[in-house]
């Protein structure tokens, strides 16, 4: 039997209208990283990553074999929206690296992912949750 592969990702961000748009520095202040690195840090002793995201890693460690993919972590204080140009290199590190990893029990497209994230950006700029990019009004 194949392990399953399991693609690791996610941006965390508590986000208020009103404050300053989250750039990647913000993110970066926190957690921005993928590869091995990610695997490294979240089964380290201390991980300085997202416990949630930590802790699933262990559990997965510990109930059998498995075959990790590590996307991208990103994850923020508390800011404003996300800003239009860190969402868009997020999901472009999610298709790039899907469609890399892309086999086995581990189908569907990247490029399919990254577009149905930049569908969602209209809206999630409607809904005060992404900042367009200076200059471009609405996304």
């Amino acid at each position: 039997m194949n392990s399953p592969r399991v693609a690791l990702m996610g941006m965390i961000l508590e986000s208020n209208r009103y404050s300053k748009p989250a750039n990647r520095a913000d993110f970066e202040s926190l957690t921005w990283m993928g590869g091995n690195a990610l695997m490294a840090e979240a089964r380290g002793d201390a991980p300085s990553l997202a416990q949630e995201f930590a802790a699933f890693v262990r559990a997965m460690d510990a109930t059998g074999p498995w075959t990790p993919v590590p996307v991208l972590l990103a994850a923020s204080h508390p800011h404003g929206p996300v800003e239009e140009v860190v969402f868009e290199e997020y999901a472009e590190a999610l298709a790039d690296t899907t469609e890399a990893a892309r086999s086995g029990t581990m189908g569907g497209s990247g490029r399919r992912h990254h577009r149905h994230l930049c569908h969602l950006a209209p809206r999630l700029a409607e809904a005060g949750r992404l900042a367009p990019l200076p200059g471009r009004g609405r996304l």
